[in-house]
């Protein structure tokens, strides 16, 4: 179970109309979507990639995760935070610090984090 929905949210018989067929959708694309090397003439990504992931994610575990270093020829880097799936939901500030410190590292740019919508 990845513990991320609200129970709230799943007894909204609206709330559901709206989102159960993206999510449908979503799903569908997770289990039938298969990466193949040579389909893109085998040529990895040439830009940097990071790779986020809760430490203790059911689905993802960090081996797996680190497998996307496999798709890039630029730099690499992998950030696990505390928490399952759905880690950010509890460390939004500190993920939101982490992209613009990759920003920044990547750009040479200043680029101030905001947690805030």
């Amino acid at each position: 179970m990845l513990s991320g929905t609200d129970p709230g949210l799943l007894g909204d018989r609206e709330v559901l109309s709206m989102v159960l067929p993206a999510l449908r959708a979503d799903f569908e694309a997770v289990e039938t979507y298969r990466y193949v090397p040579d389909a893109a003439g085998g040529v990895p990504l040439s830009c940097p990639l990071t790779v986020f992931t809760g430490s203790a994610d059911p689905r993802v575990g960090v081996q797996e995760a680190m497998a996307w270093r496999e798709l890039t020829e630029g730099v690499f880097s992998l950030r696990v935070f505390p928490g399952g799936h759905f880690y950010l939901g509890g460390q939004v500030a500190e993920v939101c610090e982490a992209v613009a410190e990759n920003i920044r590292v990547f750009t040479g740019t200043r680029v101030q984090a905001s947690a805030g919508g």
